[in-house]
């Protein structure tokens, strides 16, 4: 059975959105461990958030790479995976949003999962996908 076009588009923006996540989630792991050095309350308070934010980021990054590999393999459970990290995508990026900790930047961080969330429920991706 060959790949739809399509699968292959959505696999590369999850696989695209996986890289550039992990950085971003590695980055705030070393936000965190950096304040955990200077000591005090607060520093300590920062560094706990700040590693705990990058270490979600790095679990959702490892969702979106195991979607792309899933996907660009017609993995039936890629469907799942895909539509849960979508999903916890846009949960985490609306709160963030609603606390008004990002804007623009979240807004960019948004277009991959609403693209792949109406992608895998659309007929089209059900059918690339669910067997």
């Amino acid at each position: 059975m060959t790949r739809p076009h399509s699968v292959t588009v959505i696999a590369w923006l999850a696989f695209v959105q996986g890289m550039v996540g992990a950085l971003k989630g590695f980055m705030w792991v070393e936000v965190g461990r950096s304040f955990d050095q200077e000591g005090g309350v607060i520093s300590s308070l920062i560094a706990i958030i700040a590693s705990a934010r990058g270490w979600f980021v790095l679990f959702l990054s490892l969702l979106y790479l195991l979607f792309a590999v899933g996907a660009w393999q017609s993995r039936a459970w890629a469907w799942g995976v895909g539509l849960l990290v979508s999903v916890l995508t846009l949960l985490y990026i609306g709160g963030l949003i609603l606390k008004g900790g990002v804007y623009m930047s979240g807004l960019v961080w948004l277009i991959v999962p609403v693209a792949m969330i109406g992608y895998l429920l659309s007929p089209t991706g059900r059918q690339a996908l669910v067997r």
